[in-house]
């Protein structure tokens, strides 16, 4: 919405285009004191409302990456779809070890383990 004569505003917008609203993740995370991004992989599918990430998605990933190596859990969309498996504790631990590259913590990788290889069973 474009007002040209200002005396006709009633101070009030209706009309907002979206993309005010469009926002790019890696311009605005934190950089460490090399000047590189903390953030280190950027191949983790990105949640969407249509499209739930799913346990196969994190298993795909971790396929393809070492769990047990902290510079894997750096990816945001990664982080976000683990929210759900672990911990709130877990999770600040994890990446904590993750941006200081120390040993992943074994309660976050056996709460993973438990998450991943959970296996519903559907009674007849």
């Amino acid at each position: 919405m474009c007002i040209r004569d200002r005396s006709t505003w009633t101070g009030q917008v209706t009309d907002v285009p979206l993309d005010y609203f469009v926002v790019n993740l890696s311009h605005g995370s934190p950089i460490d004191k090399q000047g590189h991004n903390i953030l280190q992989y950027f191949d983790f599918p990105r949640e969407n409302r249509r499209v739930p990430i799913k346990k196969e998605d994190i298993k795909a990933y971790f396929q393809k990456h070492d769990k047990k190596e902290s510079k894997s859990y750096l990816n945001f969309h990664l982080l976000v779809a683990l929210t759900e498996p672990l911990s709130r504790a877990a999770l600040h631990n994890l990446i904590s070890a993750a941006i200081d590259n120390k040993p992943v913590p074994s309660d976050a990788i056996t709460m993973l383990n438990g998450y991943l290889s959970h296996q519903l069973k559907v009674s007849i």
